[in-house]
């Protein structure tokens, strides 16, 4: 008799254990998690213009943290050889640097590119601003210079850069 009570006892533990361990989330199968790449790291292209173009940019940038989508800060600095219009005294070409400030949320970026160096042409404060998307191994966007920017120095196009 005490082998029945033990089996009376242990059949309906065993179906409460069955149940819940069947229930939960109703949501049904999720897919897997994918990571949205950081713009941290060595980018090297082009951007052109209707006046500057360069097709030797590159920039490291460093991007800070946070939750998937969540809108993150990003520093860093650029380099670039750019190709100037025709000006009667000044050079074709001149290698400008600088650093680059922004913002990235999911895959969307915005980033401000300041021009230090060759005053004459760009003026202190002036800057490349993009606004962009990048995966893991390409940003591009488009960019205008900003209000600080005189002629002939005003100007609009698009950029590339690769994932060094």
């Amino acid at each position: 008799m005490l082998k029945s009570n033990r089996t009376l006892w242990f059949v309906p533990l065993c179906f409460a254990l069955l149940a819940a361990a069947c229930g939960g989330d109703d949501s049904g199968p999720t897919g897997p998690t994918t990571s949205q790449p950081r713009l941290t790291g060595d980018w090297t292209g082009s951007f052109e213009g209707q006046l500057i173009s360069s097709d030797q940019m590159s920039t490291n940038l460093q991007q800070g943290e946070g939750q998937h989508g969540e809108r993150t800060n990003v520093d860093g600095t650029w380099s670039a050889t750019v190709r100037l219009p025709p000006v009667p005294g000044a050079p074709t070409e001149v290698e400008l640097t600088g650093t680059a400030r922004g913002n990235a949320e999911g895959a969307d970026v915005e980033l401000s590119f300041t021009i230090d160096g060759f005053r004459d042409y760009f003026p202190e404060g002036c800057a490349i601003d993009l606004t962009g998307t990048f995966d893991a191994t390409t940003l591009s966007g488009t960019w205008t210079t900003n209000d600080m920017c005189q002629p002939p120095a005003v100007d609009q196009g698009t950029i590339t850069l690769m994932r060094q």
